[in-house]
């Protein structure tokens, strides 16, 4: 009886350590406002807080859009204010992936789409020192004539 029980002891012990390896890892997709270190752009230094890294990773973006949205194809498509909206996932080594974007024509969306997928040079976001894929929500308004 001794021996069964020990057996058994050792069994659970064994079983709860494998429990809390399992525990500790990240939740798949995290929410760029929510991640504890942010993905970075090569741009932007990993010194600082994490809101000033979101803060430039979020300009970076922003900026990277302004430069690279035709708004000669989109003016001849749309006339007045269009408000679009786009979703990406920067992944464990830094890559965008599943880009959707919403909110106008299929070939302005589809453009715009285009353009965040062609981001690159992330260092990618970390949650408890191990990368994790973080969403990334963007918002694109743009006056057109």
């Amino acid at each position: 009886m001794n021996k069964f029980l020990f057996l058994f002891f050792i069994f659970v012990i064994s079983v709860n350590g494998f429990a809390q390896e399992k525990e500790i890892d990240p939740p798949q997709i995290i929410s760029f406002d929510q991640v504890e270190q942010p993905p970075l752009s090569k741009r932007c230094k990993p010194k600082g807080s994490a809101q000033k890294q979101r803060d430039c990773t979020s300009s970076y973006i922003n900026n990277y859009v302004n430069r690279n949205f035709d708004l000669n194809m989109a003016s001849k498509l749309v006339k007045g204010l269009v408000k679009l909206e786009a979703r990406f996932v920067i992944d464990k080594e830094g890559r965008v992936k599943d880009v959707s974007a919403s909110g106008g024509p299929k070939k302005i969306n589809e453009h715009l789409e285009e353009v965040l997928a062609s981001l690159r040079d992330f260092k990618p976001g970390r949650e408890n020192g191990i990368p994790v894929e973080v969403s990334y929500w963007v918002p694109v308004t743009f006056m057109t004539r």
